[in-house]
């Protein structure tokens, strides 16, 4: 498999990051969050929450999951 390196964007409506693979938009929070945060009730905490507020910073240490 070829690396391919992903563009990153930023959603103005929302100021979240994004990336698209194959025609589709990603968000980086969720996938941060998915890759490395346990989700101890995906049923109950559906959302990810930026401890900071800043909706740009998708570090790891930054997200945790909510409901």
């Amino acid at each position: 498999m070829e690396e391919q390196i992903l563009e990153k964007y930023k959603d103005p409506s929302t100021g979240r990051n994004y990336v698209i693979i194959e025609e589709k938009k990603f968000f980086v929070d969720i996938a941060v969050a998915s890759t490395f945060l346990p989700n101890p009730d995906p049923t109950k905490y559906t959302r990810v929450e930026h401890i900071d507020g800043d909706l740009g910073n998708d570090d790891v240490r930054n997200l945790r999951w909510a409901e």
